[in-house]
């Protein structure tokens, strides 16, 4: 039997959820689920009275819920791998807002850098009628049947920094360009020796990375094997600030005539870098020069304020979230590359 009918609220301002919508009209739960799926066993009379009701009000049912049925949501289902990396959380939280502006919520996931949880992330949101669907430093391979699966949906779906050339619109920072940057940049101050560190632990954009700095090497009149110095530890995470201050002592160890400017992978590496270097008594830029990416918000607070690459976030998820609805017909999905962006502080100085 239906439940009982609760008494009529005459107050609009307390609309909140079927629940509150219920209340208002003075009639049940179960009659305003029936009403609002389109199923029958409810009278006319109080049919037409409670769509007249969701008009005059602006009710708006659960997305979730519309999503269920078919309806568009309003929702859009966001991918990212951790929230280890501070920019993984920053891109998130930007992608969040561009979404908020365009009217849409986000519903996040994080399958932890696995493709396979990625794929079943992915036929999730499918499961609930997500508007579209934005996969954050994506593992997914080339050849990942959800991207077919996504397609007969007819489901806006791009790729923001993902790992491979994905069959979907992408969107990424131009890496190559940042490597670019970042050596030119040491290169005018008069550094010939340079020491990398951390590159080799990134698994993730290691090969386009290289190729940038290679190209950028070139381009200086720079030896790639010779000028460029590749330090790392095996084992060691590229977010830790310790792996930094153990990479720099290797660099101490090189003594007279080794590398007079330190090109870090990160920030964090970065930082852990001119702590060890400090702590040996060398100062920076005048013993060493070290350069970042990322711009973390702690680099403008380290002594000295830290040089650094921007990753131009705002710009990267602007294009993202525009990307997401663009209905490109060729054949090859397009591919949009945001340029980072040199900040200039005061740890790199002369040679």
């Amino acid at each position: 039997m239906p439940e009982p009918t609760p008494k009529a609220d005459t107050s609009a301002s307390t609309v909140q959820g079927t629940a509150g919508l219920a209340r208002h009209l003075g009639v049940s739960r179960w009659t305003i689920s029936r009403v609002l799926n389109g199923h029958d066993g409810v009278k006319e009379e109080t049919r037409k009275r409670v769509l007249a009701a969701v008009e005059d009000l602006g009710f708006e049912p659960n997305k979730l819920a519309r999503g269920l049925r078919g309806v568009p949501s309003g929702l859009v289902g966001v991918s990212f791998p951790h929230l280890e990396a501070m920019v993984l959380a920053a891109k998130s939280q930007v992608i969040q807002q561009e979404l908020k502006k365009a009217g849409y919520r986000a519903m996040f996931e994080m399958p932890e850098g696995d493709p396979d949880v990625e794929e079943a992330v992915v036929r999730h949101f499918l499961s609930i009628n997500v508007d579209g669907i934005v996969l954050i430093g994506s593992t997914l391979e080339v050849d990942s049947p959800v991207f077919k699966e996504v397609k007969e949906r007819g489901v806006g779906i791009v790729a923001v920094d993902p790992r491979h050339a994905l069959p979907i619109p992408r969107v990424s920072l131009d890496r190559g360009k940042a490597m670019e940057i970042k050596l030119r940049h040491l290169h005018e101050l008069g550094h010939k020796k340079i020491a990398v560190l951390g590159l080799s632990s990134d698994d993730m954009y290691q090969g386009i990375r290289k190729r940038g700095l290679r190209r950028a090497a070139g381009n200086l009149g720079l030896d790639f094997k010779k000028d460029l110095q590749f330090i790392d530890e095996p084992g060691y995470d590229q977010q830790n600030y310790k792996f930094g201050s153990l990479l720099a002592r290797k660099v101490l160890e090189m003594g007279k005539g080794g590398p007079t400017a330190l090109f870090c992978l990160n920030d964090r590496i970065a930082i852990g870098a001119m702590r060890g270097l400090q702590e040996a008594g060398k100062k920076i830029p005048q013993d060493y020069s070290i350069i970042g990416l990322d711009n973390l918000p702690e680099t403008a607070w380290t002594n000295p304020p830290l040089t650094t690459v921007d990753q131009n976030i705002g710009k990267l998820m602007e294009k993202g979230q525009k990307a997401l609805w663009t209905r490109d017909k060729s054949l090859k999905p397009p591919h949009y590359k945001v340029e980072p962006i040199l900040v200039v502080r005061k740890s790199t100085g002369p040679c």
